[in-house]
């Protein structure tokens, strides 16, 4: 049995309106009365249910499982013999399915803490809204908005930004999209140049050639203490737009402050970082909870919860 790293992230339900969403009472009213195998909603070709619960003081704590139907594991012969191995699949045992991936959450009101592992706060954001959806209850489609890391924003508002580096999917920003700031319009922009580029021979497909292709994009003062007070408050400003814009298509971004410290995507989230026992691809759910609980506290005393 090994450790590994994890972190758990604070989150807020909200709506589509930006309004805070509470389902924290209607999911311990439906985990209470459904079995496991009720609890099951297929999101395309995965499977997520409520593999266990319980109750703490700071809220009900969730572990989420996922399985693909039919996946099989592909097979080598140890050692083997000669230039040549006959590589083959298995399936899981009659009655089983592989497990996929899980996460773990805390749900109080509408703060959620969130640990994953091979399954993402996407979907399971995605799950929740179809249980409760399922089950007949009132509901409105939700995401889970990730809580600010204030220490991390002091930082970058104290020592101003020197550089901004994106990182995003291609594909991303070949889907329509409308412009509401200036990382819209520029990602659009750059977005119709690669496709541009890309239609220029006839043969090749645009859905295949952007899937798997990242965009880095910097924009970066030229030279540091020369640059003009204009410039530098620009370049902060832009920082800060950033970090607040949680509907960007950005995958990840790295900001490098004029003081040389760099800022990432996930340094940004409120989190905390904890080692947890794995058992193959398993993790022990007891010691991701009691994290989850322990943490609460800690934000709920710190006032973290209440920003």
């Amino acid at each position: 049995m090994s450790r590994v790293p994890k972190r758990i992230y604070c989150f807020r339900m909200m709506n589509q309106a930006g309004g805070l969403v509470d389902v924290s009472e209607v999911m311990v009213a439906i985990s209470d009365v459904l079995s496991i195998g009720e609890s099951e909603i297929t999101l395309f070709e995965d499977v997520v249910r409520i593999q266990r619960f319980k109750d703490s003081p700071a809220g009900r704590l969730y572990h989420l499982a996922r399985y693909s139907p039919g996946t099989q594991s592909s097979t080598l012969t140890p050692k083997a013999n000669g230039k040549l191995d006959t590589e083959g699949s298995l399936g899981a045992p009659v009655g089983k399915e592989f497990k996929t991936g899980e996460s773990y959450m805390l749900i109080n009101e509408h703060n959620v803490l969130f640990c994953g592992h091979g399954l993402t706060y996407q979907k399971c954001a995605g799950y929740i809204f179809r249980l409760i959806k399922g089950q007949k209850h009132d509901v409105v489609p939700m995401t889970f908005h990730p809580s600010s890391n204030i220490d991390k924003v002091a930082i970058l508002n104290a020592q101003g930004a020197k550089s901004i580096r994106l990182n995003v999917n291609a594909y991303k920003l070949s889907v329509p999209k409308a412009t509401t700031g200036w990382l819209d319009g520029v990602l659009a922009s750059v977005g119709d140049e690669v496709k541009a580029l890309i239609c220029k021979d006839p043969n090749r497909s645009q859905e295949k050639s952007l899937e798997d292709m990242t965009i880095a994009l910097e924009i970066a003062l030229e030279g540091n203490s020369r640059a003009t007070v204009e410039s530098k408050d620009t370049i902060t400003d832009l920082a800060n737009e950033v970090l607040s814009d949680d509907d960007s298509p950005v995958d990840s971004f790295t900001i490098m402050t004029r003081d040389g410290t760099p800022i990432t995507s996930d340094d940004v989230k409120l989190h905390s970082t904890i080692s947890v026992e794995k058992s193959g691809t398993s993790l022990d759910h007891v010691q991701i909870w009691d994290a989850m609980v322990k943490y609460f506290e800690q934000l709920k005393k710190q006032k973290l919860l209440e920003q």
